[in-house]
């Protein structure tokens, strides 16, 4: 039987590179790669060295420190726990990244490149991937309907690395560059371009203009956070970090309502053929929803957030700050509220839904 080799934070840290802002005793004050700005004075990460874990007071990511470099290198646990194990056991030299990093860290950002022509490129790059069985049944429980799921062009993402590889040359022989565009990588040995196979399927995230303007994923391993976005900033090779852009969808009379979430907005527009709004997290793009709201001139928003927002003091905070930006901005608002064992307005649609076809 193989001895289980215990991973500890200084593994992880070793072989990361990460922005350490402080030091406190054995915490340590890091910029969070998924949320925070490279030129904060202050992250929101913090990383426990003892304790061997980490947690983000801003997205809420947390765990321990295999997760944290599971995360980082876009692995799942079992791939990232093999690597490290091989890396431990090989007695490689380590290099002291914080050090690294607190005396020459980078803050010019990586190019993304335009709405446009991510639109394009995600659009072709989505017909060439396919749909699993337990990603389509986990959908249609959502209360989406197969016509919807095809339309919407949720897709599978664990895909071979042959396949994958075949992917990209078929994109780029279409003309399109990949360059820019988040997810996607360029083998530095090969020159080959790759995209990070992440577990889980893709939800689409477009703008008012209908472009596609990102990809999140719905990861399959409930260890992890359950969405992330497609990027591949944290690849060895050359990559590129993705944009937290909210989604816009449904149709427009007048009215928009405001959740949390791509996933959840699809399926709540879906539900009740209104427009929704998803954010990404409810402390983020607060200043993009304040623009689209301008752009459609709404007679009313009605805010609909998860019925547990009394119960987390950082939702319920940032609720009242997009409700501040809303008075500010002139626009007439209301929270919309029902049974609270029914967390979402998705799960909430559902159920109303199913009590009218029973």
């Amino acid at each position: 039987m193989r001895e289980l080799v215990d991973i500890t934070m200084e593994d992880v840290l070793d072989r990361v590179r990460l922005t350490i802002l402080k030091q406190r005793g054995d915490e340590l004050n890091v910029i969070c790669p998924w949320c925070d700005s490279s030129i904060r004075v202050e992250g929101h990460l913090y990383i426990n060295v003892i304790k061997n874990t980490f947690k983000c007071h801003k997205c809420g990511r947390q765990g321990n420190a295999l997760q944290l470099y599971a995360l980082l290198t876009e692995q799942d646990t079992k791939e990232a726990y093999k690597e490290l194990v091989k890396e431990i056991a090989s007695g490689s030299q380590r290099l002291h990244h914080i050090q690294y990093k607190l005396q020459g860290r980078e803050t010019q950002p990586k190019y993304i490149a335009p709405p446009k022509t991510r639109d394009k490129v995600y659009r072709e790059f989505l017909k060439l991937l396919q749909l699993n069985e337990e990603h389509k049944a986990n959908l249609l429980r959502r209360g989406l309907s197969e016509t919807a799921i095809k339309i919407k062009c949720y897709k599978s993402l664990s895909v071979e690395k042959e396949r994958r590889l075949l992917i990209c040359k078929i994109l780029q022989q279409k003309g399109l560059s990949l360059e820019g565009i988040p997810g996607f990588f360029n083998h530095k040995t090969t020159g080959e371009w790759d995209f990070i196979p992440y577990r889980g399927y893709t939800i689409p995230v477009k703008n008012l203009n209908g472009q596609i303007v990102g990809l999140q994923v719905r990861m399959d391993e409930p260890c992890l956070s359950k969405y992330r976005w497609f990027s591949s900033s944290s690849s060895k090779d050359v990559g590129t970090p993705a944009e937290a852009n909210l989604h816009v969808t449904g149709g427009y009379d007048g009215i928009v309502y405001v959740t949390e979430g791509a996933l959840k907005a699809d399926v709540a527009a879906y539900l009740s053929g209104k427009m929704f709004i998803g954010l990404p997290g409810v402390s983020s793009c607060h200043k993009q929803l304040i623009q689209t709201l301008q752009q459609l001139q709404p007679k009313l928003v009605i805010l609909a957030f998860d019925m547990d927002y009394r119960e987390k003091k950082e939702v319920a905070y940032n609720l009242e700050k997009i409700k501040n930006l809303l008075a500010e901005n002139g626009f007439k608002f209301k929270q919309m509220e029902w049974d609270v064992q029914f967390k979402g307005i998705d799960d909430y649609l559902l159920h109303l839904t199913q009590q009218r076809s029973a």
